[in-house]
């Protein structure tokens, strides 16, 4: 075989490898640095977006979710799309601890610590 064979295989591993991992320092970034606001669910849309499992017990469902955020200058209300476990959906009147990050505010996610909010 010739190594030419080999180089889009290995070029796409790479690159998988090196995307994956900018996700990552973004998510590990925005947990440790992050500024925690506390958000209110205002509406939840359910998608037909699931993930496939074994089983339809655990498999999670994608949900669009609008959430208004508190004591921001000026008022905002922000959209995330994210899959959630059957049984962790957030209903309407929920409040979620958001985290954003303090160099750009369209760089945000749900916390993964929601303990103590009220």
């Amino acid at each position: 075989m010739d190594y030419k064979e080999f180089l889009f295989p290995v070029g796409g591993l790479i690159a998988f490898y090196l995307v994956s991992r900018l996700f990552t320092w973004r998510k590990s970034y925005l947990v440790k640095y992050g500024t925690p606001v506390i958000a209110k669910v205002t509406k939840v849309i359910e998608t037909n977006v699931t993930t496939s499992s074994g089983n339809n017990y655990y498999a999670s469902r994608q949900l669009d979710i609008y959430l208004d955020i508190e004591n921001a200058e000026p008022a905002r209300q922000i959209n995330i799309v994210k899959f959630f476990f059957p049984g962790t959906y957030p209903q309407v009147g929920d409040r979620l601890c958001v985290l954003i990050d303090p160099k750009d505010k369209y760089n945000l996610m749900i916390s993964p610590d929601q303990d103590g909010i009220q």
